[in-house]
């Protein structure tokens, strides 16, 4: 019997979010590339890292590794004329 193990993660804080704002496509708000935080480490080598293809999506990936795999079905929703306006 073959077992799969499905870990999803959200993505780091951006600052859009911080200022309770619809979601852009904008980066994260820490330095993700500077970040000794590299948790790639964390999982198998045998792993499958799949990201949408948004900025933050993708730098939170890098966390993880740098072979993360950029699929459109994982896209965020569209937020359209909302996309960095206040939500309050």
């Amino acid at each position: 019997m073959h077992t799969t193990r499905l870990t999803l993660i959200c993505h780091a804080i951006t600052p859009l979010q911080k200022q309770g704002r619809f979601p852009d496509d904008e980066a994260v708000a820490m330095d993700w590339q500077g970040k000794a935080l590299s948790l790639a480490g964390r999982y198998k080598k045998t792993r499958r890292l799949l990201c949408g293809p948004e900025a933050r999506a993708r730098q939170t990936a890098g966390l993880f590794g740098a072979d993360g795999v950029i699929d459109a079905a994982l896209r965020d929703a569209d937020f359209g004329q909302w996309r960095g306006q206040d939500v309050g």
